[in-house]
């Protein structure tokens, strides 16, 4: 039978923790955190969609292309999907000098004080 557990969850992200000084060591270094000033947060972090085209092998043209998620770094013009040399691209990195904050798309109250896009919500 399952046992009910008290844990402590970073504030920027979807991990768990048992005690709640793991929780506050993790959310210094979150990805997620603006604070961190990661890839993960910044203007220069985009998301694009690709299409991979496969060469018909039926006889019908497009059939099997599929599309792939691309996260690219604009600043530096380099894909963290690609795997130079074996390795996995590039990495994510934190106090990044030239992060920039997401420009959110929204212009609401709730936006210009919590909201997490815009960098301006504090680590807890």
């Amino acid at each position: 039978m399952p046992t009910e557990i008290k844990a402590w969850k970073c504030a920027f992200c979807k991990k768990y923790y048992m005690s709640k000084g793991a929780a506050n060591h993790h959310e210094k270094k979150c990805f997620h955190n603006p604070a961190t000033k990661s890839c993960i947060t910044c203007g220069n972090f985009l998301t694009v969609h690709e299409t991979v085209y496969v060469p018909p092998s039926d006889g019908d043209p497009g059939s099997s292309d599929y599309d792939i998620q691309v996260n690219v770094c604009d600043h530096f013009k380099q894909n963290f999907n690609d795997a130079p040399s074996g390795k996995r691209g590039v990495h994510f990195q934190t106090k990044c000098t030239h992060w920039i904050p997401i420009k959110c798309s929204r212009d609401c109250d709730w936006c210009k004080t919590e909201c997490v896009l815009n960098g301006t919500k504090e680590s807890e």
